[in-house]
């Protein structure tokens, strides 16, 4: 709207009898609604199908389709045995430039086993230089460019996944959101500090997810510098096929080393908003979608068994010193704010009002199976009988609830509501949150 048209609309509220507020009010309204057109034109005029990563199974089964090169017929294992090593060739330079990175990567990679012929080292966030090298050839790729300006992470991923031979590596580098904010707390005031990091997190983190700013964040810094966490970095790796073999942090940058080990997930679309929908074992043993606020990073749902692996399990049975979950996650979970969402998987019929818990699939399998049946033939719940007992160990938590399951079976109502009030009595009474 230009400004004689600004100025008609204000020369015709005089007279009528309307506050400032309404006139103000008014003219947002128009810039929204410009805005809003302005966005579907540019949305129609330059948005194409290939201005996304892949997510689905068809996404990633076309992907490969339109990559696909012949597989090299000279195996890298017939090369002659005196052929130069990276080792000998590239050690020297690492060292000098790198020398944190090289004695990392030495720590976790026998590098005299990788030959020059099979390596290759780039520094770019330009897929063509990845696509450049030959199919299935390659055993260790090394590239020094921030995986933050990267505009398709996944597109990467799986460009290296299809160059590197079954239990190749990948060396690569980002700048997370957790050495960001060491970095700005490090360098200004803490309240200071504090604003300048919302404001970061905001124009790196949220606007390039949002509808209306997605499209012309993407256009205007072509996808590069956008804010990636640590969770976000490992889950995308397992999501795309690999295992992580290594991860530090070194000086002002988070790498990480990761084998092509799997075939990538097949899930249809990972999760990425501000709602989850996660899988979960239901009555007699099926696949159910339990709804929650978000409290993790994106793509942290990949990580269960890793995590499992690396890290032991605290009170309660929750994972100890669980970086997936975000600071406000926390906030969240403490009070259950996000598990508001289930609400709808009560009216379903999917859940109940008190129950155990569905579990996942990696969790589920952690149960001896007559544990294993005894959940399955009772509807889990929203409530779980934790808080009326509070175990604190794993071993605890399923004696908890196979004492519950087996009172449920031969009384229900009246197991219900002796555990209703326990419950009640633990978390009103005596204040009882969770982690």
């Amino acid at each position: 709207m230009c400004i004689r048209d600004r100025s008609i609309v204000i020369f015709a509220f005089r007279f009528f009898p309307i506050s400032r507020s309404h006139i103000f009010g008014t003219l947002f309204i128009f810039l929204l609604g410009e805005a809003i057109l302005y966005y579907f034109y540019f949305v129609l005029t330059f948005g194409n199908g290939r201005d996304q990563d892949i997510e689905s199974p068809e996404e990633i089964s076309s992907f490969f389709e339109q990559k696909e090169l012949p597989i090299p017929e000279k195996s890298l294992r017939e090369e002659p045995a005196a052929a130069p090593s990276f080792m000998r060739i590239s050690s020297e330079r690492l060292l000098r430039v790198y020398p944190d990175l090289f004695k990392f990567v030495l720590m976790n990679l026998d590098l005299i086993d990788f030959k020059n012929s099979e390596t290759a080292v780039v520094s770019s966030s330009d897929l063509l230089q990845i696509e450049m090298l030959g199919e299935n050839t390659l055993r260790l790729l090394i590239n020094f460019h921030r995986l933050n300006d990267v505009r398709w992470k996944n597109r990467y991923f799986l460009e290296v996944h299809k160059h590197l031979v079954n239990g190749g590596y990948l060396i690569g580098k980002a700048d997370t959101l957790e050495i960001q904010k060491k970095r700005i707390f490090e360098k200004y005031p803490r309240y200071f500090a504090l604003t300048l990091y919302l404001l970061h997190f905001v124009f790196y983190r949220v606007w390039p997810k949002l509808v209306l700013t997605k499209k012309l964040r993407f256009f205007f810094a072509k996808g590069g510098g956008r804010a990636i966490s640590r969770a976000e970095v490992l889950g995308r790796l397992h999501f795309c096929g690999y295992n992580i073999a290594a991860e530090k942090e070194i000086g002002d940058s988070f790498y990480f080393i990761a084998q092509k080990a799997k075939t990538p997930s097949l899930d249809r679309k990972p999760s990425y908003g501000p709602f989850i929908k996660l899988k979960r074992i239901g009555l007699n043993g099926q696949i159910i979608h339990i709804y929650k606020f978000r409290t993790m990073y994106p793509y942290s749902e990949y990580l269960q068994d890793y995590i499992y692996q690396c890290h032991d399990l605290m009170e309660g049975g929750k994972i100890k010193d669980d970086f997936r979950i975000t600071e406000w996650g926390r906030f969240m979970r403490r009070y259950w704010l996000d598990e508001i969402p289930m609400i709808y998987n009560w009216i379903k019929g999917d859940v109940k009002l008190f129950g155990v818990r569905p579990l996942s699939r990696h969790y589920f399998g952690l149960y001896d199976d007559q544990l294993q049946e005894l959940r399955k033939g009772i509807k889990p719940g929203l409530i779980p009988p934790y808080y009326a007992d509070l175990p604190k160990e794993l071993e605890d938590i399923k004696e908890s609830e196979r004492r519950y399951l087996q009172a449920y079976c031969k009384n229900p109502f009246k197991t219900q509501w002796v555990y209703f009030w326990r419950v009640l009595n633990n978390i009103v009474i005596r204040g009882v949150r969770t982690s």
